[in-house]
């Protein structure tokens, strides 16, 4: 599938990373109101993007983590780090 196919609820479940995220997904999409749901669609978008466009960063972080067998220090991590990862993963897949 590429990144120009439309959303949909089964393409937003199969992009979040874990199980129980996709599970707490369709819940929330079958518990939610008919009129509510745009707004939480386009919330799990957003964040399924994100999560998709970060991946290349995080593959790398991954690789590093392998190579140095060093884990970084996730206790100092703080949101402007997570913010500024997301921002790099962005860039490098806009240059790709």
């Amino acid at each position: 599938m590429s990144s120009t196919d439309p959303w949909t609820v089964d393409r937003i479940a199969h992009a979040l990373p874990h199980p129980d995220a996709r599970h707490e997904f369709l819940r929330l999409v079958h518990l939610t109101p008919i009129g509510d749901l745009p707004l939480l669609l386009a919330r799990y978008v957003q964040a399924a993007e994100e999560l998709i466009t970060a991946l290349p960063h995080t593959r790398a972080l991954a690789a590093q983590v392998r190579a140095t067998g060093k884990d970084p220090d996730l206790d100092e991590v703080d949101e402007e780090t997570v913010r500024r990862w997301i921002s790099l993963g962005r860039a490098q897949s806009s240059a790709a």
